[in-house]
């Protein structure tokens, strides 16, 4: 917390991690954000990343709830 102005302090790293956040809430292909941002090792990046994705979890969910719900008989 800044003392004189009351509010947290922002770093420059911070800055990129809300660009990531941004570029892959819109769609952004994670691997491509990563060496946008100067990853070098992707794996740390997706680490560090992955919070992003709960959304899209739930998407994926949704996929297997109707791909589970669309089941026939016959097969």
């Amino acid at each position: 917390m800044d003392d004189k102005a009351g509010v947290k302090r922002i770093r420059i790293h911070d800055f990129g991690h809300s660009c990531a956040s941004l570029l892959v809430n819109n769609g952004a292909n994670v691997q491509v954000v990563a060496k946008y941002l100067g990853h070098t090792i992707i794996e740390e990046a997706l680490k560090t990343y992955s919070h992003l994705f709960t959304s899209t979890l739930d998407e994926v969910d949704a996929v297997i709830d109707n791909l589970d719900n669309n089941k026939t008989d016959d097969v």
